[in-house]
């Protein structure tokens, strides 16, 4: 989200990376505007089959959380987007009732931590950064062949002890959450950017055909 106060004018956007990153995926994107009066019926009406929460500014309270309480977020949270957070709870929302396979990167992680009841925290040194991964193998959940060495690029994460309901940790990094995976949703997490690798990571166009194109996460 841009601000253009000169201007009146305040924009949505989209990191470029997302195209050729998706094209390597055998995905085909389409965006969807914040502030649109339906998002949902809008995705339905394309023949969307799955949602993708991408990464950006920080989080607001107007992201509401699957039962209706109040998000779980710190004080210390700026670069808000209210517009955007009420369109990722309703895509979310409707994700439940079409079956949508929906995954988060970085922010969107958080979101989706946030909505099924979890929180999040400032996560110093991680900005900008390289850090190893370690995968985790539970049972009863699926599991991903996963590049243990991921980029970073976000001040906020998911603590050790604020993982929403229904969601299984699958890889952290010193204990903080980097990917999880929900229990009875088509919901998954990760905190890295795949879309900033160039070329893109096997692992992680894998990881996107598995999740989107084979009905499996």
């Amino acid at each position: 989200m841009v601000d253009l106060p000169s201007r009146n004018e305040r924009r949505d956007v989209l990191d470029q990376a997302w195209a050729p990153f998706l094209a390597d995926c055998g995905i085909e994107m389409v965006a969807v505007p914040n502030r649109h009066p339906d998002p949902a019926a809008y995705l339905k009406r394309l023949g969307a089959s799955g949602v993708i929460l991408t990464g950006g500014g920080n989080i607001s309270p107007s992201l509401g959380t699957r039962d209706g309480r109040p998000a779980q977020l710190p004080a210390s949270a700026t670069d808000l987007a209210p517009e955007r957070d009420v369109t990722e709870t309703a895509l979310l929302r409707a994700s439940i009732a079409e079956g949508w396979p929906v995954l988060g990167v970085c922010r969107g992680m958080q979101a989706m931590n946030l909505f099924h009841g979890g929180s999040v925290a400032p996560l110093a040194g991680h900005s900008g950064s390289r850090h190893s991964i370690t995968s985790r193998q539970p049972g009863g959940v699926p599991t991903f062949d996963l590049d243990l060495s991921v980029n970073s690029y976000h001040d906020f994460g998911v603590p050790p002890d604020g993982v929403g309901e229904g969601l299984v940790v699958l890889a952290d990094a010193e204990g903080w959450p980097e990917m999880f995976v929900h229990t009875g949703l088509r919901h998954l997490g990760i905190m890295w950017h795949p879309e900033r690798n160039r070329p893109a990571a096997a692992s992680d166009i894998a990881l996107f055909n598995r999740f989107f194109t084979t009905g499996s996460n």
